[in-house]
């Protein structure tokens, strides 16, 4: 799924990394996948996340709105 440009999805934002003399273009969009998950209780999924254009900082943050349906782990980041 990409957004574009402006538009990043509910629960994430744009980071900014590296050193001030470097130049790193802004994030237009935001890919993840799978497009569509479902779920059952217990279940565990990895959703892969990616920053476009590939040279824009790939840091993110994600969030999840209602923490009593689901939870985040960094593990993998």
């Amino acid at each position: 799924m990409h957004r574009p440009a402006g538009q990043v999805p509910q629960g994430f934002r744009q980071g900014r990394t590296g050193k001030s003399s470097e130049v790193t273009p802004d994030a237009e969009s935001i890919a993840v996948k799978p497009d569509a998950l479902a779920m059952r209780v217990g279940e565990t999924a990895r959703l892969e996340v990616s920053v476009l254009p590939a040279e824009a900082s790939q840091e993110f943050v994600a969030r999840i709105a209602d923490p009593s349906i689901a939870t985040i782990e960094s593990e993998g980041l």
